[in-house]
């Protein structure tokens, strides 16, 4: 009989029967220490978060179901929010969810959150403004103006070109530091050297980074060496400063300090400020509703507008939208997290264009087009938490809004706030319909800096989607402006995200009864 030995004592059943004689007289063992190692903190497990908040009306109040099932069907993890316009007035406004889930904070009223590339509609909202007030023309060419830049063929390059994806410039060769991206000089030198990767003008290829810097940096004819966001770029006409808020709109001028932003509690979504030695005042005469106004006394207020009395600066109402200097709004600001395996998986079955799409930033095929080359800045999608990189801005892809903001922007821009509704008509419609972009290695429609798609009632909607599936878009034949924001990023982006698609399936599926 073989015996295996050490291993008797392990087992309970086998060991050794004791008689009760000897049990009486045996000492008595300690009993044995076994040192307990604590558990590895992990932290508490919180379940998916369905709290939601805000208001649908007017026809729309089933959107808000759509919305809830998002969360109630874990296909939003962490937190969202939805706005829409129609006809002038906000008939959507939901959030929910988890604005950071570490720290148990909700999706408020109050939160607003990365747009990445939405940013760029806002960037040519802002191109739009001065070129509808004839500061500059879409056919300008950048070296008319900043000579520096024509250097290495470089020197036929419009505004235009820059965007529209034109300019083959969709990547820099000089790598680019956080630190690098935030001096604007040394960023200046940068595009100044830069070859074209293809001829200017004869292809397209989204410039994902580049498109921010390279339009921050044009200068405009007769305003010495500032940008065309004047020196100081979009930010300091939409942010908002909580300090400078005040109960009346009469103001003594110094109150507008050179290169600050002002916020006028008043009862106007938009109005005249009048400006004299002593004081500023705001016009009254275009009273259309209530909300905080927005003044930016800058050398950049042509931005806002100036109309041909120079004494006269326009002001819009407060979009809650932030690109770079948004350090007071940090609170607010939602945490970013990345898709949730069992998300993504459920993503890609939905739509097997997201597999594509996957590769824009980090494909390493050698047989890639260059210009689908990684971009080095973009170190970790999770480093636009970080309050360092949100402070420089990056008119490309490092705005911050709120879905209600971001969505009254273009609905002032396209019910002709902004701009005039003749100009409005030019840019409605896209100047490259259909066109194959070398980057996105898709065909996509585009103009004026916008991103153009089809509705589903085959109208042309106007904006721009983002990474994550962030999303804005006007449709100006059905009098509607979308926007969805959300911190717990998709694996689509656009019509590819699934979530969004839903929520939009609903919205002009309610249109629909409305004719």
């Amino acid at each position: 009989m073989r015996v295996r030995r050490g291993r008797v004592a392990a087992r309970g059943s086998l060991k050794p029967k004791m008689s009760s004689a000897s049990a009486e007289t045996a000492p008595e063992r300690p009993p044995v220490q076994v040192k307990v190692e604590p558990r590895q903190q992990r932290g508490p497990r919180r379940k998916n978060n369905e709290y939601i908040d805000g208001i649908a009306v007017d026809g729309f109040e089933d959107v808000k179901e759509v919305f809830q099932s998002n969360f109630r069907d874990r296909l939003e993890h962490d937190g969202a929010a939805l706005a829409v316009y129609h006809k002038g007035k906000l008939v959507v406004d939901l959030w929910g969810g988890w604005a950071d889930r570490e720290n148990d904070r909700n999706w408020t009223r109050d939160t607003i959150a990365n747009i990445f590339s939405c940013t760029k509609s806002v960037a040519a909202i802002c191109v739009a403004m001065k070129v509808d007030k004839k500061e500059c023309a879409y056919t300008d060419k950048v070296s008319k103006c900043w000579p520096e830049f024509g250097r290495n063929g470089k020197e036929d390059i419009t505004i235009d070109m820059i965007l529209t994806h034109r300019a083959g410039l969709p990547y820099f060769e000089e790598d680019i530091t956080l630190d690098e991206a935030a001096d604007r000089v040394k960023i200046s030198k940068i595009i100044e050297e830069e070859i074209p990767k293809f001829p200017p003008g004869s292809k397209i290829a989204y410039h994902p980074i580049t498109f921010g810097w390279l339009i921050d940096q044009v200068r405009i004819a007769g305003r010495g060496n500032g940008t065309l966001f004047q020196r100081f770029p979009l930010y300091r006409c939409f942010a908002a400063s909580t300090k400078s808020s005040a109960a009346l709109a009469n103001f003594s001028v110094t109150r507008f300090s050179k290169n600050t932003v002002c916020q006028i509690c008043t009862l106007h979504t938009s109005a005249n400020i009048e400006y004299s030695e002593l004081q500023t005042v705001v016009d009254k005469g275009r009273e259309r509703g209530a909300g905080t106004l927005v003044v930016c006394c800058t050398e950049a207020v042509g931005l806002l507008g100036r109309d041909a009395e120079e004494n006269r600066y326009a002001v819009i109402l407060d979009t809650d939208v932030y690109i770079g200097s948004c350090a007071e709004q940090e609170c607010r600001i939602a945490k970013l997290s990345l898709p949730k395996r069992s998300n993504a998986f459920r993503e890609h079955v939905y739509d097997r264009m997201i597999f594509s799409l996957g590769n824009l930033l980090h494909t390493k095929k050698p047989s890639t087009s260059d210009m689908r080359r990684p971009q080095p800045l973009v170190q970790s999608i999770e480093m636009f938490n970080s309050p360092s990189v949100r402070a420089f801005g990056q008119p490309a892809v490092n705005g911050v809004a709120s879905a209600r903001g971001l969505a009254l922007l273009h609905q002032i821009f396209m019910d002709g706030t902004l701009v005039s509704h003749e100009f409005f008509e030019t840019v409605s419609q896209p100047e490259y319909e259909g066109f194959f972009d070398h980057t996105l290695g898709v065909e996509e429609s585009k103009g004026h800096g916008f991103i153009y798609c089809r509705s589903p009632t085959g109208s042309w909607q106007i904006g721009h989607s983002a990474m994550g599936g962030q999303c804005i878009r006007m449709d100006p034949s059905n009098e509607l402006v979308i926007c969805y924001l959300t911190n717990a990023l998709k694996a689509g982006s656009g019509k590819h995200t699934l979530t969004y698609n839903k929520l939009q399936t609903k919205i002009y599926e309610i249109l629909a009864t409305k004719k």
